[in-house]
């Protein structure tokens, strides 16, 4: 998941696993140049504008949105949702 958008979204292509799913919650350009790495590795990529609701004003939007938020802090105080990394890597590492 990208939280940051822009250039970390195009080297974020580069790390996921084959038939993985990237996340971007950021607007952001398309990678230049072309798909052939996310086609190659059957990836599903979706893109979730976060502040859609805020900027056109669909009230029912912010409140889900809202609702969906504290459930997850609901989870997380709850130990029930966890973030498990198996590994770090600085992105100039990642292709080692």
């Amino acid at each position: 998941m990208s939280y940051v958008g822009g250039e970390n979204f195009a080297n974020s292509i580069d790390l996921v696993a084959p038939y993985g799913t990237l996340v971007n919650t950021v607007v952001s350009d398309w990678p230049k140049g072309s798909n052939l790495v996310a086609e190659y590795k059957n990836l599903s990529i979706k893109f979730v504008n976060i502040g859609l609701p805020q900027v056109t004003g669909h009230h029912e939007f912010r409140v889900r949105q809202t609702q969906v938020l504290k459930e997850i802090s609901r989870l997380v105080d709850a130990g029930q949702l966890q973030v498990h990394l198996d590994r770090v890597f600085p992105l100039q590492q990642v292709d080692r």
